[in-house]
């Protein structure tokens, strides 16, 4: 399981286990789910090459989806992949080896408003001296709903008796108040929280229930990167 070092704000802290977050969907027969990568589309199908053979006239497009399927490989597209090796190319799909990332970023309208040297940021979640901590600024549950899309939802897990304790008053806070609390890296909080180097930043919040039984709990945190007041 991987670990997570979580702070509440207060001094204290501990080294918790993290996993993803998965509803699950009671089903009256058991089967087994196997997960396969298969291919999509590819070079003279995907979207770039159907749009050159239109000559990038959009009524041409259409009517040529219309009256065939040049998006559909049928000898290719759904074929399993197997092992994978990630490459690089071009505009023109020639492969290429020399490759220097650039971060772009953009307003909310598509225009582009910086442009700049892309840094491999680290991960900081594991640093017990600086952990993901509490940053005492709540939200309510459903105005943070209704503000931000959660692209990633994680579950944290307790090791022994003492990490047990401290989750479940976590938990048991949030619950109570019906609140999410903004979480993050640093020294005071505020910085953005990144699962592994090379990772996207993101903003965290943090989520609690307790079961009526008043022993067990879910501790939740939600990642996004997108935040609807934006658009």
């Amino acid at each position: 399981m991987k670990l997570i070092s979580i702070g509440d704000g207060r001094g204290k802290n501990a080294m918790v286990g993290i996993a993803p977050f998965y509803q699950k969907i009671e089903k009256e027969e058991k089967s087994t789910a196997v997960s396969h990568r298969i291919v999509k589309t590819t070079l003279k199908t995907n979207i770039s090459a159907l749009e050159e053979k239109s000559q990038h006239e959009g009524d041409q497009l259409f009517e040529n989806l219309i009256q065939g399927d040049p998006e559909i490989d049928l000898k290719e597209e759904g074929r399993f992949t197997g092992k994978l090796h990630y490459t690089w190319a071009n505009e023109k799909n020639e492969l290429i080896s020399d490759v220097r990332f650039q971060e772009e970023i953009f307003y909310s309208d598509g225009r582009l408003r910086e442009q700049r040297a892309f840094n491999t940021t680290e991960a900081n979640i594991q640093n017990e001296t600086l952990p993901i901590r509490w940053t005492g600024v709540t939200i309510p549950v459903y105005e943070a709903m209704r503000r931000y899309i959660f692209t990633h939802t994680y579950q944290l897990f307790h090791t022994n008796g003492l990490t047990y304790s401290f989750l479940f008053e976590l938990a048991k806070q949030l619950h109570e108040k019906k609140e999410m609390m903004f979480i993050g890296g640093g020294a005071g909080g505020s910085d953005p929280i990144v699962l592994m180097k090379g990772g996207k930043k993101y903003r965290g919040f943090m989520s609690g229930e307790i079961a009526y039984d008043n022993t067990s709990y879910r501790l939740l945190i939600h990642l996004t990167d997108i935040d609807l007041e934006d658009y």
